[in-house]
């Protein structure tokens, strides 16, 4: 069952029991040492390439992650419920 499928399924269902299914989904990965790795390519010049490659042009930070999630446990998110939240510098240009 893909993450997509599980918060749909609880979306109908978690409201009745008085539970809410909230996802983030970062795109925080370090991939780059490995890559440049097995590439034989310079370490800067993998990591400014994919940087290259998000919209924001940079690297997402671990407190931006952190503060949507204090934000989806707080009261003001208690009506947003089976949703997904892209935290990705827009990579993703769809859901």
């Amino acid at each position: 069952m893909t993450s997509g499928q599980w918060l749909r399924t609880w979306r109908s269902r978690a409201p009745f029991a008085g539970l809410r299914r909230r996802l983030g989904l970062p795109r925080i990965e370090d991939l780059d040492r490995s890559r440049a790795e097995r590439e034989a390519r310079d370490l800067d010049e993998v990591r400014a390439e994919r940087i290259g490659s998000i919209p924001a042009g940079r690297l997402g930070k671990p407190e931006e992650l952190a503060s949507l999630a204090v934000y989806l446990c707080s009261e003001p998110a208690a009506f947003q419920t089976g949703t997904f939240t892209l935290v990705d510098g827009s990579l993703v240009r769809a859901v």
